[in-house]
């Protein structure tokens, strides 16, 4: 998404609301969700000011101070849980090495499977 991402104090107190702090760091975020695109794992959704966002977006951009993505890249969960908005759990990468910790991800989870 290429909208500019600004906040009040409300905002972040209302995006609070709908997370769930786990024991081993992750931010559960038990909120809206809708599908990822091109992918079948679910992220969580945060409406402000009328648009939507991903709630990991707006975890990083705001909350973590991050700012906006630069061109080709993409937001990767170091967690591997796409419902985490803990924005320390979350890494800018280029599209392709998100692509290649997607797959090496799959690959290993085959091999575990077939073992």
């Amino acid at each position: 998404m290429s909208h500019h991402l600004t906040a009040t104090d409300a905002d972040i107190e209302r995006f609070f609301r709908f997370v769930e702090k786990l024991p081993n760091g992750c931010w559960f975020w038990n909120g809206a969700r809708t599908r990822g695109k091109g992918n079948k794992m679910w992220y969580g959704s945060f409406k402000i000011n009328g648009k939507t966002f991903k709630a990991h977006a707006f975890s990083c951009d705001v909350i973590g101070k991050k700012g906006k993505l630069p061109p080709g890249h993409e937001r990767d969960h170091t967690c591997k849980f796409s419902l985490c908005v803990n924005f320390d759990h979350i890494e800018v990468v280029t599209r392709a090495v998100n692509n290649e910790r997607r797959w090496a991800g799959r690959r290993k989870a085959d091999l575990e499977v077939g073992a």
